[in-house]
C-alpha cells in the first residue's frame, strides 16, 4: 500500500465516484486498474462482482466471488451470493452445495435456509422446501418474503389450511393485496364462501386507492362463477346458487355496478330451480344500481309472469317496451301476458308485432299459433302454423290436387312428438283417390306409420335423403300439419262424432296401430301380474337437464299416489336408476312392478306402441311418451307445470288429438301435490268402478 498508497487511493475514489454516477465501465476500469497494483484488494473484487452482475457478465461477478470467497473463506456474504449467481447461471448442483456447506457452518441462519428452499422449489422438491422455509420464519418471524413464499407453497401442495394460517401471517406485518388475492384463491378451494367476500372487502379497504384491482376482482368472480357451474351436473344447485352469488358479490364490490353475465346466468339457474322470488330480488338489486337493460326488465318480466304478478309484469314490459319498441321478444312474452288474462285480441295484435320486427320469424308465428287454439279458433291457428313451416322456405309448391297422377311427398314435423301428432291427419289423404303420396318420417316411426296408413307409402328421412333417385320422383310437397287446414271441415266432423258418442263403445282406438300380435304378447305378461289395472308410468324425460327439472316432480313424491293400490306399475322410463326400481319396488313390492328389457324404450317406438297398446292407463310428463299413448288411443294422464304458453293443452288442441287424455296442471311456483293431489282422487275413482 505504501509504495503505491496515492495511486491506489486516487484509483479507488475515481471508481467510486464512476460507480455513484453510474458510469459502470469507467468504475470497472479503475477497479480492474486497483488489482492490478494489489491483486488482493478485498472491496475491489467486492465492487467488481457487483458491478458485473450490473452490466450483466454474471461469468465474471462469478470469477470474481470465486476469488473474494478464495481469499476469505468466512466471508458470509460472498458465499451467499457465489450459490446464489451459482443458481441463476444454471449450476443447480454446484449452488446446492454451496448451501448445504453453509447451512452446517451457519445453522439456522435464515437467508441460508430461505435460498436453499428456492432452489428445492426450483427442483420441484417442494416437501424440502417447506421444511427449510419453516425452520427461516421460525428464526426470523416477521420475515414477510419467508411467510409469503411459505404460503405459497402450502397453496401449490394443497395443504390448504397452513396456507391460510401463513398467509393471514403475512398480513401481519405487510398489507399486500397480492396476499389478500391468494388467500381468496384458497378459500374459494375450501367452500368458506363468505371467507371469499371478507377477505376480497378487507383487501379493498387495506390497499391503495391508487391500485387497479379490476382484473384480479374479475378473475375471481370468474372463478367462482365456474365452480358455480361444476356443482349443475353434480346436482349441487345449492352449492351452485351460493358460488354464483358470491361472484356477483364480489364482481359489486370494485366495480360498484351490475354484471348482466354474472347475473344473468345466476337467475336463470334459480328460475330452472322455481327458486322466483330470490331471482327478483336479484333483478330488483340490479334495478336499484342503476342497470337498466331491455334484456334485464324482460327477463325480469317473465319471472314476474312466473308468479302470477301480471300487473307488475305488465309496467315492466311497458318498460322494456318503451326503450326498445321493436324488440321480438319483449313484444311475444308480452303478448303471452295478454293471453293468460285471455285478452286475445290484443295478444294476437303482439304477437303480429314480434313476427314483423323478427327476422327468425318461425317461433313467432308457432306462439301466434299457440293463441288462437288459446281462443279456441282452430282454423287460424292451423293457419299460424302453417305459415311458420313455410317461413322455413320449403323447396316446392304446394300441390294442384286437381291434377292426376302427382306424387306427393308430405314432409316430416320437428320432433318425434309432432309426427305422431300430426299423422292423425294422414288418414284424410286416403279419399284422394288420384294421388301418389309419400309420408316420410323419422326412422324410428316408419314401422309403425307403414302400419298405420297401409294405403301410404313410407319413408325414413334418413333413407329419403340418401335416395336422389326417390328424392327426385316428388313434383309437390306438404307439411302434415297443413294437412289440417285442407281437412279442417272433415277433422270437425269427426269430432264432434267423437263427442257426440263419447259414452258409447267401442272407445277411440287412436290413429296408431300397433302390431297386434305384439299386443297381445305384453298383454299376457301385463295380466300375469297381480294388480286390478295396469298402469304404464314414466316420470322424466330421457334428457336430464337442468333446465327440465320444472318439469318433473322428484319420484318420491309420487309414494301417496301408488303404494298399497291394487295396481300393477309397468316402467315406461328410460333407463330408470336402481334407486328408482328400489323406491317403486317399496311402494307396492317387485311382483307390481313390471320392467321389460327386451326393447330400447326410447328407440323402438314400434315395441314401445305395443307395449303401450296392452295397458289400461299410462301417467307420464309432458313428453313424447304422452304423444305416443294418446295416438295409439290408451287413456292418458299428463302431469304438467305451466311456465310457457300452453297451447298444447288449450280445449281446443286436446279435442283433435287427445281423444283421451286427462291433463293435471299446476302453476310454475306451486308444489307438485296439488296435481298429485288430484291424480290420488282420480286413481280411486278409476279403481272403484
Amino acid at each position: 500500500m505504501c509504495e503505491h498508497g496515492d495511486r491506489l487511493e486516487n484509483l479507488i475514489n475515481e471508481a467510486l465516484l464512476c460507480q455513484q454516477q453510474s458510469r459502470i465501465a469507467d468504475a470497472i476500469q479503475n477497479y480492474t486498474a486497483v488489482l492490478s497494483l494489489e491483486p488482493d484488494h478485498e472491496e475491489s473484487i467486492r465492487c467488481l462482482a457487483s458491478l458485473s452482475l450490473e452490466s450483466g457478465d454474471w461469468q465474471a461477478a462469478l470469477s470474481y466471488l470465486d476469488r473474494l470467497v478464495l481469499l476469505n473463506p468466512s466471508d458470509f456474504e460472498a458465499r451467499v451470493n457465489q450459490a446464489e449467481l451459482l443458481k441463476r447461471i444454471g449450476d443447480i448442483e454446484q449452488s446446492y452445495k454451496n448451501y448445504q456447506a453453509l447451512a452446517r457452518e451457519y445453522p439456522g441462519e435464515p437467508i441460508v435456509l430461505f435460498n436453499m428452499a428456492l432452489v428445492e422449489q426450483s427442483e420441484r422438491r417442494l416437501e424440502d422446501a417447506i421444511t427449510h422455509l419453516i425452520a427461516a420464519v421460525t428464526a426470523r418471524p416477521e420475515w414477510y418474503d419467508a411467510l409469503f413464499r411459505l404460503a405459497n407453497l402450502y397453496h401449490r401442495t394443497e395443504q390448504y389450511e397452513s396456507a391460510i394460517e401463513y398467509y393471514q401471517r403475512c398480513l401481519t406485518v405487510r398489507s399486500e393485496w397480492q396476499v389478500y388475492y391468494n388467500l381468496a384463491l384458497v378459500f374459494i378451494q375450501t367452500g368458506d364462501i363468505q371467507s371469499v367476500e371478507n377477505t376480497v372487502s378487507q383487501g379493498i379497504a387495506k390497499v391503495s386507492s391508487t391500485t387497479d384491482l379490476t382484473g384480479d376482482i374479475e378473475t375471481l368472480a370468474t372463478l367462482l362463477d365456474k365452480k358455480a357451474d361444476s356443482f349443475i351436473p353434480l346436482q349441487r344447485y345449492d352449492d351452485a346458487v351460493s358460488y354464483g352469488r358470491s361472484a356477483l358479490a364480489i364482481y359489486q364490490q370494485v366495480r360498484q355496478a351490475y354484471c348482466p353475465y354474472l347475473g344473468g346466468k345466476l337467475c336463470n339457474l334459480l328460475v330452472d330451480l322455481g327458486r322466483f322470488k330470490e331471482s327478483i330480488s336479484i333483478y330488483q338489486y340490479a334495478l336499484q344500481l342503476g342497470y337498466e337493460s331491455v334484456d334485464l326488465l324482460n327477463d325480469y318480466g317473465r319471472v314476474l309472469l312466473l308468479l302470477d304478478y301480471n300487473d307488475k309484469a305488465e309496467q315492466v314490459f311497458r318498460r322494456a317496451l318503451s326503450i326498445d319498441r321493436r324488440n321480438s321478444n319483449i313484444l311475444a312474452n308480452y303478448a303471452y301476458l295478454l293471453a293468460s288474462e285471455e285478452r286475445y285480441d290484443e295478444s294476437i295484435e303482439f304477437c303480429e308485432r314480434a313476427i314483423d320486427c323478427s327476422e327468425e320469424k318461425s317461433k313467432h308465428y308457432r306462439n301466434l299459433a299457440n293463441i288462437y287454439f288459446l281462443s279456441g279458433r282452430l282454423r287460424q291457428g292451423l293457419s299460424a302454423l302453417e305459415q311458420r313451416e313455410s317461413s322455413n322456405a320449403l323447396s316446392l309448391p304446394l300441390p294442384d290436387w286437381s291434377a292426376r297422377n302427382n306424387k306427393l311427398l308430405v314432409v316430416r314435423e320437428q320432433g318425434l312428438g309432432d309426427e305422431m301428432r300430426y299423422a292423425s291427419f294422414l288418414q284424410y289423404l286416403f279419399s284422394e283417390h288420384d294421388l301418389c303420396c309419400c309420408v316420410m318420417c323419422d326412422e324410428r316411426l316408419v314401422s309403425l306409420f307403414a302400419r298405420s296408413f297401409p294405403k301410404l307409402e313410407v319413408v325414413g328421412a334418413t333413407g329419403l335423403r340418401q335416395d336422389q333417385a326417390l328424392q327426385d320422383s316428388f313434383n309437390c310437397e306438404i307439411r302434415s300439419v297443413s294437412l289440417g287446414l285442407r281437412y279442417l271441415a272433415e277433422i270437425t266432423a269427426s269430432v264432434n262424432d267423437f263427442r257426440q258418442g263419447i259414452n258409447q263403445t267401442p272407445a277411440y282406438s287412436g290413429h296408431l296401430i300397433a302390431d297386434a300380435d305384439r299386443v297381445i304378447y305384453y298383454r299376457g305378461i301385463c295380466q300375469s301380474r297381480p294388480g286390478k289395472i295396469k298402469i304404464g308410468f314414466c316420470w322424466r324425460s330421457a334428457v336430464n337437464i337442468l333446465r327440465h327439472r320444472l318439469r318433473y316432480p322428484e319420484l318420491s313424491l309420487f309414494e301417496s299416489l301408488f303404494k298399497s293400490r291394487d295396481i300393477t306399475l309397468v316402467n315406461l322410463q328410460h333407463q330408470p336408476t336402481d334407486d328408482e326400481v328400489s323406491m317403486i319396488h317399496s311402494w307396492l313390492g317387485a311382483e307390481r312392478y313390471l320392467k321389460i328389457d327386451n326393447f330400447n324404450l326410447k328407440d323402438d317406438q314400434d315395441e314401445l306402441a305395443a307395449l303401450i297398446s296392452s295397458l289400461d292407463l299410462v301417467i307420464s310428463p309432458s313428453t313424447t311418451m304422452f304423444e305416443l299413448a294418446s295416438s295409439v288411443g290408451v287413456p292418458t294422464w299428463v302431469y304438467k307445470t305451466k311456465t310457457d304458453v300452453d297451447w298444447t293443452f288449450a280445449e281446443s288442441f286436446i279435442r283433435v288429438f287427445y281423444h283421451q287424455l286427462k291433463v293435471f296442471s299446476k302453476k310454475g311456483y306451486e308444489e307438485w301435490h296439488v296435481v298429485i293431489n288430484d291424480m290420488e282422487q282420480e286413481l280411486t275413482q278409476l279403481l272403484s268402478e
